[in-house]
């Protein structure tokens, strides 16, 4: 299923332009910044060019440099401003959602940009509310449940909230983009919840938007799709060898059954988005997103609709490159699977139930802390058909004998869900 927004300026009503492959989005018409898609963003050359290089020993030393200039500019308290601007001229360069992109062709809004965050960041760590507030958030993200994300953000959105109306009463520096407080804050806000969503489920993900751009600009839609859902970080697969049920990372090269090891390559067409119909928010026009197409203009009102996605294609793009260079400087042949995969163990009607018994105790153990119960008993069900204590007991048997131990409780939750 696909949730699509229907985007329209905050500030004068018009529609906003098309993201392309730009993380941040803005009105066509006033230029007003709208927020931020990350899901844009991490199908972009630009996350992929910061894949390349965040492991690089330059770009190590360069956050470095930024911590040193960060320190400096607490320890300077109210004096440390020019410090902290030093700090975010280097965040500019280390992480490319920290602004939009403007600010690396116009000097005065990178100006405008820097003395803003400047002056955020360096209250945060010395004005003493900013400072409590910076310091709840984090604890609270220590302790993220995964399994059920929601209850997190929904704290976070709160306190990063009053982090904006405070630091609206210390006379921060002229906003970059001329926004209100209350559009700032939602701005930000846009920032950090995209950055979360592949990690909530369909009926969250959709609960969050609606807080970030009002419920009519958000519609849902299944046709083509069945429950396949294209923003979650895991996809559900099912091994043509065995049988078993799983879960998947989104982003993965190949698919490999954690039952009986069969592996198979990620197909293009199998990450590709289908094609979608649906209506203008706006004029009600149908709309048509042909496959793989991530957004469009309404023919009528120009209205543009965006579906979130998460295909993991950069991801994949930049794990193959890796790879591949691997491989040519220590003079290996990358191994090259079978379109149709290639088998792991024997699978026979004998050994096939004991096979998927252990395969599911792994799922549970590798992604029972990151998903919620419900999936994991989704994946037995479609494995080994009704749970019943019968087959709760195989799973535990299964477990223990595999020296899995960690998995009981999470298989234990899974079948009373």
């Amino acid at each position: 299923m696909s949730l699509v927004v229907h985007h329209l300026c905050h500030h004068c009503g018009a529609a906003r332009e098309g993201t392309g492959s730009a993380g941040w989005v803005r009105c066509q018409h006033c230029g007003a910044l709208i927020g931020f898609d990350f899901q844009a963003y991490l199908s972009s050359p630009r996350y992929a060019a910061f894949l390349r290089e965040a492991a690089s020993p330059a770009v190590l030393t360069r956050w470095s440099t930024f911590e040193a200039h960060r320190v400096a500019a607490i320890g300077r308290a109210s004096a440390g401003l020019a410090d902290m601007e030093a700090a975010v001229e280097v965040l500019f360069e280390l992480t490319p959602v920290v602004a939009p992109d403007e600010v690396a062709t116009d000097p005065a809004y990178r100006a405008a940009w820097r003395r803003f965050l400047a002056f955020f960041m360096l209250q945060q760590a010395i004005d003493p509310v900013l400072a409590t507030l910076s310091a709840e958030l984090q604890r609270d993200f220590l302790a993220f449940d995964y399994r059920s994300p929601l209850p997190h953000l929904e704290r976070a959105v709160v306190n990063l909230e009053r982090q904006y109306e405070r630091l609206a009463g210390l006379s921060p520096p002229d906003d970059p983009d001329g926004l209100p407080r209350p559009l700032r804050a939602r701005v930000a806000l846009s920032q950090f919840l995209s950055a979360y969503l592949h990690l909530l489920s369909v009926d969250d993900q959709r609960l969050v938007l609606e807080r970030l751009y009002g419920r009519d600009a958000i519609t849902q839609r299944h046709e083509g799709q069945g429950a396949r859902d294209v923003l979650g970080l895991h996809l559900d697969w099912h091994c043509p060898a065995c049988g078993l049920h799983s879960l998947q990372v989104r982003m993965v090269t190949e698919y490999t059954c954690p039952g009986c090891m069969f592996r198979k390559p990620v197909a293009s067409q199998e990450a590709a988005l289908p094609a979608l119909s649906l209506d203008c928010g706006r004029c009600g026009a149908p709309i048509r997103l042909e496959r793989g197409e991530r957004e469009r203009a309404c023919a009528h009102c120009q209205v543009w609709v965006r579906r979130l996605d998460r295909t993991g294609d950069v991801e994949r793009d930049f794990s193959n490159e890796v790879k591949a260079r691997v491989a040519q400087q220590h003079g290996l042949t990358l191994e090259v699977l079978p379109r149709d995969g290639q088998a792991g163990l024997p699978v026979t009607p004998q050994t096939r139930r004991s096979l998927q018994l252990v395969g599911l105790t792994r799922v549970a153990a590798w992604y029972g802390s990151m998903v919620p119960a419900r999936r994991v008993r989704a994946c037995i069900e479609a494995t080994l058909g009704p749970v019943t204590a019968r087959v709760l007991e195989e799973l535990e048997v299964a477990a223990v004998a595999e020296g899995n131990e960690r998995a009981v409780p999470v298989l234990r939750e899974a079948c009373r869900s």
